[in-house]
C-alpha cells in the first residue's frame, strides 16, 4: 500500500490524510481474504494517488519499467562522514507505459491495482534459453555457433592453462634440487 505525498512530506506524516489509502487497503485486502487469487498473484500492489477518496476509480495495472525516483549521492566532506542517501524525482508520467502504475497514479489520478508474483522468473522459453546457454542447434544457428565457439575458446584456455601450469611445474622440478634427503631405503 503507498500513497502519493508532496515530496516535502516524504520524511513526515504531519499534513497527510491516510482515509483513502485506509479504504482502498481495506477493499482490496478484504477481498485477498475472502476470495481464491488468480494463478500467480502472490499479493497486490495498492498505489493511491494524492487527493484521492474513496470514490477515486480503480483500475488493473502492472509494474512499470520507468523509474521514477532516482538515487543521489549523501552531502558529506569525508568518506567516514555520516551522509544521508537522498532521492530526486525524474520522470514524465507522459513516457510511462498506458498499462502502467506509474501512467495510472501520475498522469490518470486513478488508484492502481498491481498483481505481484513472487516468482520473478523470466518469462522466456527456459527450453530455449537452455538450448542457446549450451550451444545446441537452434533454428536461426547464429547465436547457438556463437555460443558454442564462445565455449570453444574457454575450453582452450583453460586446457592452455593448464598446460603452462604443468610445464612451469616441470620446469621448477629441474631447475630446483630437492633438498629434503629422500629415503633410499638404506638406513
Amino acid at each position: 500500500m503507498s500513497q502519493q505525498t508532496p515530496i516535502d512530506l516524504h520524511l513526515s506524516y504531519a499534513d497527510v490524510d491516510f482515509r483513502a489509502a485506509a479504504y482502498f487497503a481495506r477493499l482490496f485486502g478484504e477481498w485477498l481474504l475472502g476470495n481464491r487469487r488468480p494463478d500467480d498473484v502472490d499479493a497486490l500492489k495498492i498505489d493511491v494517488p494524492q487527493n484521492a477518496t474513496i470514490d477515486t476509480p480503480w483500475r488493473v495495472t502492472r509494474v512499470s519499467r520507468r523509474r521514477v525516483y532516482w538515487p543521489t549521492r549523501p552531502e558529506r566532506v569525508a568518506l567516514n562522514d555520516v551522509g544521508k542517501l537522498g532521492y530526486a524525482f525524474h520522470t514524465d508520467p507522459n513516457n510511462a507505459e498506458p498499462d502502467s502504475d506509474v501512467y495510472a497514479v501520475m498522469h490518470d489520478h486513478v488508484v492502481s491495482v498491481t498483481p505481484l508474483s513472487l516468482d520473478m522468473t523470466s518469462r522466456t522459453d527456459l527450453f530455449r534459453l537452455r538450448q542457446m546457454l549450451s550451444g545446441e542447434p537452434m533454428p536461426n544457428g547464429k547465436l547457438a555457433e556463437k555460443v558454442s565457439e564462445r565455449k570453444a575458446r574457454i575450453a582452450q584456455a583453460s586446457a592452455d592453462k593448464q598446460d603452462a601450469m604443468q610445464q612451469a611445474a616441470e620446469t621448477a622440478a629441474v631447475t630446483q634440487p630437492n633438498s629434503t634427503p629422500k629415503n633410499t631405503g638404506n638406513s
